[in-house]
């Protein structure tokens, strides 16, 4: 796997608030969110090998004659000197009209390298309303942590391949793959083999564990990478809201860390 800058679009959706009106200010806000299309969390703050995710809200976008708006976006990432590292940008998105709203959303993915030097960065995004011709920016600062031993990228997939990243939200019966990556674990000197122990558990709103545990153990060499890929297939039968937890133990080390995302299943009524 790869770790470069990259910005990767993830869909924009429609946020019912107040009545559309071509004279509202252009507005900006920024959310960390947990994962791609997952719920907000309350910190911009993320280890070197994960991925930064956040949701732009976006209001007082002009309409055009068919109710479509469009925008550009235009993202620069400053290190803690203010030096630029990464500019991208995205042209012309359309968002389809929707309920009475002036505000939509906009998911974006920041992939952080692995030897991504720790620090304060800080994150522009420009909005460009291509109807109205005007313009506004926004800033916020996020955090890199140094590498450690952690559990990254998590997010569940409707495939075994992980090429459709979904929403964490299932139907009852449906099958998801958790995927992730296991970074900053020890290697033995002579086999250059990690030792590692990934366990993952389904848990209810209460914190108890529903069903059996999995396990993996991750032994034979990596060919000189620092990340090793986890995928764990999940299926929940009875509608309501779950938490995936996963650990690994670095039988090296004997350090420890945890992750989880939500999940929430929903039935017909």
């Amino acid at each position: 796997m790869e770790y470069v800058w990259a910005v990767l679009t993830v869909i924009g959706v429609a946020l019912q608030t107040a009545p559309d009106s071509r004279q509202a200010a252009l507005q900006v806000q920024l959310r960390p969110a947990v994962c791609r299309l997952g719920p907000l969390r309350s910190h911009w703050r993320v280890m070197a090998g994960d991925a930064l995710h956040f949701r732009a809200d976006i209001s007082g976008l002009t309409t055009d004659a068919r109710n479509f708006r469009r925008c550009s976006l235009t993202l620069d990432i400053l290190d803690p000197s203010q030096k630029l590292v990464f500019h991208d940008q995205l042209d012309n998105l359309r968002f389809p009209p929707a309920l009475p709203s002036r505000t939509v959303a906009h998911y974006l993915t920041l992939p952080i390298r692995l030897d991504q030097k720790p620090g304060r960065y800080t994150l522009q995004l420009s909005v460009m309303d291509l109807i109205a011709r005007r313009d506004a920016l926004v800033q916020q600062v996020f955090e890199i942590a140094p590498p450690d031993l952690a559990l990254v990228r998590l997010e569940y997939s409707s495939d075994l391949a992980a090429l459709v990243p979904v929403a964490p939200v299932a139907c009852v019966g449906q099958k998801l793959f958790l995927n992730g990556y296991v970074t900053g674990f020890a290697v033995d000197q002579k086999t250059e083999a990690p030792a590692l122990s990934v366990a993952c558990e389904l848990t209810d709103e209460k914190g108890e564990r529903i069903g059996p545990q999995q396990e993996q153990e991750i032994t034979e060499p990596l060919g000189g990478q620092r990340v090793a890929r986890i995928q764990f297939e999940l299926q929940v039968t009875v509608a309501g809201r779950y938490r995936a937890v996963v650990t690994v133990t670095d039988k090296i080390t004997g350090k420890k860390a945890t992750a989880s995302l939500p999940l929430i299943a929903w039935d017909w009524p």
